[in-house]
C-alpha cells in the first residue's frame, strides 16, 4: 500500500499485515490519486459483479428447453437447423428464441452471447475452464 494522508503508515507486527483504513473526507481533501483510482476500481468491480449476478439470474429463469435452444443459438446454429436437430418446428424454435430474448432482456444475439458468458463466468481464473462443464455453452 502507499503512505499518504488518507493511508497513514502503520507499524507492522510479526503476525499481522497492516491494512490501511481510508477516510473518504481526507482522501477527497488531499486529492490522493491512488485512493481515487482504488475507489473507482472498487466501484467498477461492484458493477461488474452485479451485472454478472443479474446475468446468472436471467439465465437461471430459462426453462431447460430454452437453455438448450440458447446454447445452439449462441453457438451460431440457424433456427432451421435447431428445429431439425430437436425434432420440433422452426416456428417453435423462433417462439423459444423470442421468449429467451424477452426473459433475458437481450436485444441481439451478440448481447445474448455476452449474457451467457457473464452467467458462466465464475471468477478471475476465467470462463474458458467452466464453459464446457456448466451446461451453458457447447465447447
Amino acid at each position: 500500500m502507499h503512505p499518504c494522508e488518507c493511508h497513514p503508515a502503520t507499524e507492522q507486527s510479526a503476525d499481522k499485515v497492516p491494512s490501511p483504513t481510508p477516510n473518504d473526507g481526507e482522501a477527497a481533501a488531499s486529492g490522493c490519486k491512488d485512493c481515487s483510482l482504488l475507489r473507482e476500481k472498487d466501484e467498477l468491480i461492484r458493477e461488474l459483479l452485479a451485472w454478472r449476478q443479474g446475468a446468472a439470474n436471467d439465465v437461471g429463469n430459462l426453462t431447460p428447453r430454452q437453455l438448450q435452444i440458447m446454447q445452439l443459438v449462441v453457438a451460431g446454429h440457424p433456427s432451421k437447423n435447431i428445429a431439425a436437430d430437436l425434432h420440433i418446428s422452426q416456428r417453435t424454435v423462433e417462439n423459444h428464441r423470442a421468449s429467451i430474448m424477452k426473459k433475458t432482456g437481450s436485444k441481439s444475439i451478440p448481447a445474448l452471447a455476452r449474457l451467457a458468458l457473464a452467467a458462466a463466468w465464475d471468477g478471475p481464473e476465467g470462463p474458458a475452464d467452466r464453459l464446457e462443464g456448466n451446461g451453458l455453452l457447447y465447447a
